[in-house]
């Protein structure tokens, strides 16, 4: 944890370590809900995710820096989230990502005063990325699944997983838990921690129809590169809540009766941006390198890239959600990530200055008396 502070400072730097102390997933669905809805009231406004490339020292990999902003009246904040990442895709199966060297990243929010302009903090990025992706899965299924008791079936072991478990175990009703992950002492350790995390029976799987068969809400949350999910195995009525467009087949947008996405995730090809191109077919960037250096990309995984009614097209009232308990709901779990990132940030950040946690940042190191 940082350093506490003596006095109040202008500025302050949250480590992962105070975001763990200070951000309850409560609190961050709490931020998540006002963040959703002042955006579906034209109070909230976001930048989608934008992506530059260029090749890496490594001949199987390119660098990405990845961005995003959003601003909300409600707390009046701004925030950019801005990200640096060398990515590989090891045989075409999953994306693996570092900074510096494997098993170090470097991402990091800057939040800004909407009244003065003044910057406020310096967030690391780590906890609170999975915090508020894992809170909007969880307000997605207070909002389309079934009523409960529900069972959970969940693909992945890894830190997104459990924040969609936290997340959902709050918003729904569940009964218990299943969780596929193809390490078996991965699973069983998701299993222990997340149930006595929520008190609800969590139950290890060997396969990932195990998972996934007769589940009422299906999550899955991995970093493959490949669809991870069959249509056969989904039971009518079921809500399926995927982290990324790459888990998703045509296949298993053609079993849905009705396919949501959280909000815009990124400007699309028919806005037809000058040299704008989508290496992986989700973000729009712009990419650096000559044709065998661009070869590296991964240009032939072409991920699913519909637009589809969002939540917050919900929340704003111009699209329906679930309409009947048969309905069989897809749900991508992309998008205003501007909106969302403002307004967790800010919650952390007013948390923080109440208990008098964070690392004091001189002000004027981010301040200048030369006209930019």
């Amino acid at each position: 944890m940082s350093d506490q502070m003596d006095t109040p400072a202008p500025m302050i730097h949250l480590g992962n370590d105070d975001i763990v102390e200070l951000l309850s997933m409560e609190d961050t669905m709490e931020a998540l809900r006002i963040g959703f809805s002042q955006l579906a009231s034209r109070d909230a406004a976001h930048v989608p995710r934008m992506e530059l490339w260029s090749p890496a020292a490594q001949q199987d990999a390119y660098y990405c820096l990845g961005s995003m902003a959003g601003t909300t009246k409600h707390f009046g904040v701004t925030a950019i989230r801005i990200k640096s990442d060398v990515l590989h895709w090891p045989e075409g199966q999953r994306q693996e990502k570092y900074a510096v060297q494997p098993g170090t990243f470097c991402g990091f929010i800057l939040l800004f005063s909407s009244t003065t302009g003044e910057p406020l903090a310096l967030i690391n990025d780590g906890i609170l990325q999975r915090m508020r992706v894992g809170g909007s899965a969880g307000i997605a299924a207070g909002h389309l699944a079934n009523p409960g008791p529900n069972t959970l079936g969940i693909l992945g072991s890894g830190n997104m997983a459990r924040t969609h478990a936290e997340a959902i175990a709050l918003a729904s009703d569940l009964a218990t838990i299943r969780v596929y992950s193809p390490t078996q002492a991965n699973r069983e350790t998701f299993a222990k921690e997340i149930q006595a995390v929520t008190g609800v029976e969590v139950s290890p799987v060997a396969t990932p129809e195990a998972a996934v068969e007769g589940a009422d809400i299906v999550v899955t949350a991995t970093n493959s590169m490949v669809p991870t999910l069959q249509p056969e195995w989904i039971d009518e009525g079921a809500l399926v809540l995927f982290v990324t467009r790459r888990e998703v087949s045509p296949e298993l947008i053609a079993r849905a009766d009705r396919v949501m996405q959280l909000g815009e995730y990124s400007i699309g090809p028919d806005a037809n941006v000058p040299g704008m191109e989508f290496p992986q077919s989700g973000a729009g960037g712009f990419v650096a390198g000559n044709d065998d250096e661009r070869a590296r990309l991964p240009w032939k995984h072409r991920a699913e890239t519909g637009q589809f009614p969002s939540l917050i097209d919900m929340l704003a009232g111009t699209v329906d959600g679930r309409t009947r308990p048969e309905e069989t709901i897809m749900f991508i779990n992309i998008g205003a990530q501007g909106v969302q990132f403002a307004a967790v940030g800010a919650k952390a950040h007013e948390i923080a200055r109440q208990r008098a946690v964070g690392a004091a940042m001189p002000q004027e190191r981010f301040l200048q008396d030369i006209r930019d």
